[in-house]
């Protein structure tokens, strides 16, 4: 099976990051220490320097409920405060889940029976539901693409296939640069249909799996998509449908982002993102066919 031993409960080790947002933070980990049924596991807070006021709001959360927190000197981000976090858990298992995620009854069981479901999982994603509701699509219980918002990963193939790439992805996309990494090293991405959580954060969600884009959305855009899936609507309108709805998001993100204070950060990640990846992706893409030539001649070899 997988590399941790089935016959023993794995522990699992899990890490949020709060910043600022203590109180649904609090939420999220109460909802944890209320319907995780599993054990043994672990939880780890990272706090991204947040303003004392928050600080000491979960600091009192975490300490009446025994969790160990570390206060941040500063503002990390969320790619680097997954990665302190996954470095100094004990765990065979290591989940990252987003502050603002509540999580139902045998959430974390269901991802475990996921993960030891097939040989060679490198991580496993929750059944994630959007705060209105909607859910995710999948045709296919392989995923090619890990939702940033509820994942676990095998520590074995979080050390072989490295930390999330803080360099190139400051902001967004290191969980998709993971998985890309994940795959070529020969590790499947699973999806985790019982394992339900709920978002409440952006109704975002773009998943690709082995049955084609698997998307649903908020209101009129998900009916769309719906209708699509059904093979009523054209592919020229669908993807006009779901440009424009991209659209609209992003203007709400820097409209949000510049209300908040940190526009200049959203617009200096995004150009660096768009700068290096297509170095990144090319150097890694060149990477993988080295290492298939490579399997090749070996296999090769062995048959003389």
């Amino acid at each position: 099976m997988t590399e941790v031993l089935v016959n023993s409960n794995p522990l699992v080790s899990i890490v949020i990051i709060n910043y600022n947002t203590a109180g649904i933070t609090c939420q999220s980990l109460q909802s944890i220490l209320e319907n995780t049924l599993y054990s043994p596991y672990e939880i780890l807070i990272i706090d991204n320097a947040s303003e004392r006021e928050d600080q000491n709001r979960l600091k009192n959360f975490a300490e009446s409920n025994s969790i160990p927190i570390k206060i941040m000197d500063e503002n990390i981000g969320w790619n680097k405060g997954v990665n302190y976090g996954f470095s100094n858990a004990k765990g065979d298992l290591l989940l990252t889940i987003n502050s603002d995620v509540l999580v139902e009854k045998e959430w974390l069981g269901n991802m475990i029976k996921t993960f030891f479901s097939e040989d060679s999982v490198g991580a496993v994603n929750a059944n994630i539901i959007e705060e209105d509701q909607s859910i995710i699509l999948s045709k296919s219980k392989e995923l090619k693409l890990l939702h940033a918002a509820c994942s676990m990963f095998s520590s074995k193939a979080w050390n072989s296939v490295g930390e999330l790439d803080v360099s190139n992805f400051e902001f967004y996309g290191s969980e998709n640069d993971w998985s890309y990494r994940a795959r070529s090293m020969g590790y499947k991405l699973l999806f985790s249909e019982n394992a339900r959580v709920n978002h409440l954060g952006t109704s975002t969600n773009f998943w690709i799996t082995g049955g084609g884009l698997s998307v649903e959305k908020t209101g009129k855009v998900r009916e769309f998509i719906r209708m699509r899936l059904d093979g009523r609507v054209k592919v020229r309108a669908y993807n006009f449908k779901l440009k424009d709805w991209m659209q609209k998001v992003i203007v709400f993100e820097f409209l949000h982002a510049a209300r908040n204070g940190y526009l200049f950060l959203l617009i200096t990640s995004y150009i660096k993102v768009f700068s290096n990846i297509h170095n990144v992706y090319s150097s890694r893409h060149e990477r993988y066919l080295n290492m298939k030539k490579a399997i090749k001649v070996i296999k090769f070899s062995s048959l003389k």
